[in-house]
């Protein structure tokens, strides 16, 4: 990780879950890193969660990454502000409700392909009766790939990482 010492990350989706996760491996694998999230306030609890000597390294900044305007004022900020990002961790998440052979979908369908279960709060309340038993990745585990990732050498390239816990179903 030497390579990535004092360098500087976006992480969008940085409030909760796998942002925050990911988030905090990277600050305290040396990085710096902008957090992006629509709920800011979540994200200044992530800074204040940090050890005292790591939060100057957190910058959280306010943005809702499905509005094209704020993304480009926050990567032009970043750029203005603080040199511009070596890594970008597009994390943010949603989900969309259909069903792969309804008609007309294919919109909701690209937008909303998650990576696989990942126990965080992006699943919707009215369908934890549904999830509450499914075998999940923790937002660690996700983080722990972004590190791995990062630690190799410069001549390798990951094109690839697919994570999934053990018993899930789909």
């Amino acid at each position: 990780m030497e390579r990535w010492q004092g360098k500087l990350a976006i992480v969008t989706g940085a409030s909760g879950g796998i942002g925050a996760a990911c988030a905090r491996a990277l600050v305290g694998a040396g990085l710096r890193v902008v957090g992006l999230a629509r709920r800011e306030a979540k994200l200044l609890e992530l800074k204040q969660s940090l050890p005292s000597e790591l939060q100057p390294q957190f910058i959280p900044r306010r943005c809702d990454v499905s509005k094209e305007d704020q993304v480009i004022e926050s990567v032009a900020w970043t750029e203005r502000m603080l040199g511009g990002a070596d890594v970008l961790l597009n994390n943010a998440g949603i989900t969309r409700e259909t069903e792969l052979v309804a008609v007309d979908n294919t919109e909701k369908i690209r937008q909303g392909i998650c990576p696989g279960a990942v126990n965080t709060n992006i699943f919707p309340e009215e369908i934890h009766f549904y999830v509450k038993h499914m075998a999940r990745l923790e937002p660690e585990n996700i983080a722990d790939a972004v590190l791995y990732a990062l630690r190799t050498p410069p001549h390798v390239q990951v094109h690839e990482i697919t994570l999934k816990p053990m018993g899930e179903i789909f």
